[in-house]
């Protein structure tokens, strides 16, 4: 039966009304990917022997319960029965509808969609029968069918189906299957790599069961939720400290974290609450374990920003939550936590410092040698498990656990080996080409850590076909990067096969730009790990000769700019970058485009000069020296009078990043830096050497690697919106402090001849900020607030009177002005705003904020200073613009004011925390 007849018949004959409940179902995704849909308690299922004399709706009851156990061969034993002995062709096509489920649950294919089309040809088949009942059959068919469809993977297909079934439940007054239906519309769009349209479809169900009783429905809504706001990295600052054995303590009032922006920290306690308040054991479990989830993701993102302290109460709050969940009778949520949990438990081996809390280090010790002990126990539940994917993904993930523990205990690869190689064939007997794909391709990877670099190969490009051949390109690009992985490190490398490889893979996550996000479902904020070595690898490989070829150079610069393109696209959490690409190095005949790339042992820089030709140079040091060398001179950078350890540091980086080049410019050159890594956290124009800062001799830009606007120089007369804020916000005083002197600041921007519009203290809120952006064509933007640049897109902010406005907030201010594209911005001017301290990758922020305000260019602070400096140097900036200096040589002038004056502004502090980001003429 095909879709479109089906729903095209559906919208024929849908009444006002529905007078019984369809079947109600809703797909709920643990925390690896989408393996499972756990449908809920309301299905039509039974169970018992084929000879049972009970009644039919006795066998219903027992097949409901079945079901809900997870004891799926004998519900579908039940059913069959049930088939049989069905006279009424209604209750017969529920039957044959929930025999599908059954099957589903099984991984029987095949026999699922023989079930559910028989249902569906015997629905249609009552033409003399238009009531409502026959309808609402129909609708459970489908819904069943797209169940089915989600399950193979064929989530748009299940997409149109449940889109169609909800259409039709709109003009009717059921209220809670809609919103059931849409909760399922919601887990195909995450399947299909939408999460900001799922994110929106839960928003609205929250929305209106907001104010509705608490239910199991209400429940289920707010762990979808929760599972979306987590994958998108939206995880709030909460206090987990009030939770106790990972329950919420009397007292404790979610209300009040429900006023703060909706994140997966505020909806996992609020779920957390109304399972507790429902008392339902079950539900208590399943709560815990999305806390779980969510706490171990705010571990990743804290130890990320270099924040231990929350990052380590965020691990042990995971923990523990896995630990409570583990306590459910249900299967599959009982191996979910005690998997979820192990796998915790070794990435904790991996990122903590002992040095740093060996207290905590050593209990994660202990716990890890219990579970070494006991992994048996987990493998005999799995084994518990009726035959199917959720079985089948879950050996893997324990696989997968092992493989890290057996780097230090050898004797575990026959375990492992064996475990993935049942988990091969129980692939193959399913027939679901991503799961043998991704057993496949496990048993590689085992090969490859063993160094069984043939057996490696073998495996690695079979789990290839058979991801390609279901266009799966998520998993296709993983098995690339490993293939490339085998090749090059074999005893025998094979370069050039290499390569390819690492080339295909870079290739398969450039198609996947639209869906990056669901590339990181098995383990948030894991970018680092997964995506951005697959760049870094290509690239070593392409630079490894002692003198690359002008194409290899070519090749590895356009990686490294493709690698900061994904690196925004993760920010976001979005690729909303669709712009056309300008290349820089064609856009100034006089700029120096050089690009810095880090390497595990080496440094690699490769400028573009301005005869078109590429010059490679390459510095052999380690990856910490380096790093560690930059973090210094930024930290020393910050005192006022450091002015020998400044220069003894900058000294030597200009030595690594720039004295190679020098030989070749003739002097006058504007330099272009694309800067990799922990290097954007430092302003190139303090480079040393030895009597001059870099900014003494040339022009100094900070490029993201891509030109996102259409580039031109600076359109004058100059005309400005400036606008400041003495006093934060109340709940941001502790924070930062009062800029007196952002007044005089905004005024000496009239001052120079700049005809401006000032927004000041009460003034400047997002209300004005969009009015005056929408009905005025300003070509600066000059905002004068206390703000902060972060690697996580919801920490990079700027303040105004009635609060902080972040990068999202930023982008529809600044989307008031896009109809008309003579609006762009020419130059955005953050005077007073800082990275976060302890985010190695916090000028990504700036980036970002340079981006969403869709301007040409971007001149910000990089550390926070005295205001009164600021008011000086903007005077001096503005004035050189004024004269029809470029953007880059008026940066440059205000910085030699300051550093040649010799007065109390001289020290870099000052000077050189100003950094010019975009278009530099």
């Amino acid at each position: 039966m095909k879709i479109q007849k089906s729903v095209w018949y559906l919208y024929q004959r849908i009444f006002s009304f529905l007078f019984w409940l369809i079947l109600s179902f809703v797909l709920a995704v643990g925390f690896s990917s989408f393996r499972q849909s756990d449908i809920s308690a309301e299905s039509l299922i039974i169970n018992n022997s084929p000879k049972s004399q009970l009644s039919i709706p006795q066998l219903e009851q027992q097949g409901r319960d079945f079901y809900q156990t997870e004891n799926f061969e004998k519900s579908v034993q039940i059913w069959q029965e049930i088939i049989a002995r069905e006279t009424n062709p209604l209750r017969r096509a529920a039957a044959l509808g929930n025999l599908s489920l059954s099957l589903q649950k099984l991984g029987r294919w095949e026999a699922a969609n023989q079930s559910i089309q028989e249902s569906l040809e015997l629905l249609y088949s009552l033409s003399n029968r238009n009531d409502l009942t026959r309808l609402t059959a129909q609708a459970q068919a489908l819904s069943i069918q797209g169940n089915l469809y989600f399950s193979q993977g064929k989530y748009g297909q299940a997409l149109e189906i449940w889109q169609a079934v909800e259409t039709i439940y709109q003009q009717t007054q059921n209220q809670e299957v809609r919103i059931q239906t849409l909760l399922n519309q919601a887990q195909a769009m995450q399947g299909l790599g939408l999460y900001h349209r799922a994110e929106r479809i839960l928003i609205d169900v929250h929305q209106s069961l907001k104010t509705q009783p608490n239910s199991p429905l209400k429940v289920s809504q707010l762990r979808h939720l929760s599972n979306v706001l987590r994958i998108l990295g939206k995880l709030g600052n909460i206090d987990y400290t009030q939770l106790n054995s990972c329950r919420v303590s009397e007292g404790y009032s979610i209300k009040n974290l429900k006023s703060s922006e909706l994140s997966a920290g505020v909806v996992s306690l609020e779920l957390l609450e109304i399972a507790q308040q429902l008392k339902s054991s079950q539900e208590l479990w399943k709560a815990q374990l999305s806390l779980a989830n969510t706490t171990r993701a705010l571990y990743q993102q804290q130890t990320e920003l270099n924040n231990l302290k929350l990052a380590k109460n965020s691990a042990r709050t995971a923990l523990t939550c896995y630990q409570q969940a583990a306590l459910s009778p249900t299967t599959t949520t009982q191996i979910r936590a005690k998997l979820n949990s192990l796998s915790l438990l070794l990435e904790l081996t991996d990122k903590l410092n002992s040095e740093q809390d060996a207290v905590f280090q050593n209990e994660i010790q202990a716990q890890i040698e219990s579970e070494q002990k006991n992994w048996q126990d987990i493998e005999s539940k799995i084994n518990s498990l009726t035959f199917g994917r959720i079985a089948i993904y879950s050996k893997i993930d324990l696989a997968k656990s092992l493989m890290k523990l057996a780097v230090n205990q050898s004797l575990l690869y026959p375990e492992i080996e064996r475990l993935l190689l049942t988990a091969t064939e129980q692939a193959k007997l399913l027939a679901d080409s991503r799961v043998e794909s991704y057993a496949l391709g496990s048993l590689g990877q085992l090969y490859e850590q063993q160094k069984k670099w043939q057996d490696a190969k073998i495996y690695t490009q079979k789990a290839l076909l058979f991801s390609q051949s279901v266009q799966a390109d998520e998993i296709s690009y993983q098995w690339q990067w490993q293939l490339g992985r085998i090749l090059k490190d074999r005893v025998k490398p094979e370069r050039e096969s290499a390569i390819a490889a690492y080339q295909g893979a870079v290739q398969t996550l450039q198609s996947l730009r639209q869906d990056l996000v669901a590339v990181r479902q098995d383990v948030q904020f894991d970018f680092r790990d997964r995506v951005e070595p697959v760049y870094r690898e290509l690239v070593d490989l392409l630079l490894i000769p002692e003198n690359p070829s002008p194409e290899n150079l070519k090749q590895a610069r356009d990686v490294i700019e493709n690698l900061q393109l994904a690196e925004l696209d993760d920010f976001f959490k979005d690729a909303c970058l669709d712009i056309q690409r300008q290349p820089i190095d064609q856009i100034d005949p006089n700029a120096v485009v050089i690009y810095e790339i880090i390497l595990n042992n080496r440094l690699e820089v490769i400028a573009s000069l301005p005869n078109k030709q590429l010059f490679h140079y390459r510095i052999a040091i380690a990856k910490t020296e380096l790093e560690d060398t930059q973090k210094q001179l930024r930290f020393e950078l910050q005192k006022p009078y450091a002015y020998q350890e400044i220069q003894r540091l900058s000294k030597q980086m200009y030595q690594w990043l720039f004295q190679p080049l020098e030989s070749q410019l003739k002097g006058d050159e504007t330099l272009v830096f694309v800067l990799d890594g922990q290097l954007r956290n430092l302003p190139m124009s303090v480079l040393y050497d030895g009597q001059q800062y870099l900014i003494e001799k040339h022009p100094v830009v900070i490029e993201p690697g891509l030109q996102l606007l259409d580039p031109k120089p600076i359109n004058r007369p100059l005309n400005a919106l400036s606008a400041g804020l003495v006093e934060p916000p109340e709940e941001f005083r502790q924070q930062f402090a009062s800029l007196n002197n952002v007044p005089q600041e905004l005024q000496k921007i009239q001052e120079v001849g700049i005809d401006s519009k000032q927004l000041l203290n009460e003034e400047f809120n997002r209300k004005n900020l969009e009015k005056q952006m929408s009905s005025n064509q300003f070509k600066v933007i000059h905002l004068a607030t206390h703000g902060q640049f972060s690697s996580q897109a919801e920490n990079t902010f700027i303040l105004a009177s009635d609060g902080a406005i972040n990068i999202k907030q930023l982008d529809n201010l600044f989307r008031s002005r896009e109809q008309n594209q003579s609006r762009i911005i020419d130059l955005l001017v953050l005077s007073a705003c800082e990275t976060a301290p302890g985010d190695n990758r916090a000028v990504l922020g700036l980036a970002g904020m340079a981006v969403r305000a869709g301007a040409r260019s971007t001149v910000a602070s990089l550390w926070s200073l005295n205001d009164k400096s600021a008011v000086e140097f903007m005077g001096h900036f503005y004035e050189q613009l004024v004269q029809g200096k470029s953007r880059a040589e008026a940066l440059r002038q205000a910085q030699l004011m300051f550093l040649q004056k010799k007065n109390s502004y001289d020290a870099p502090l000052y000077w050189a925390s100003y950094v010019l980001v975009g278009d530099w003429r």
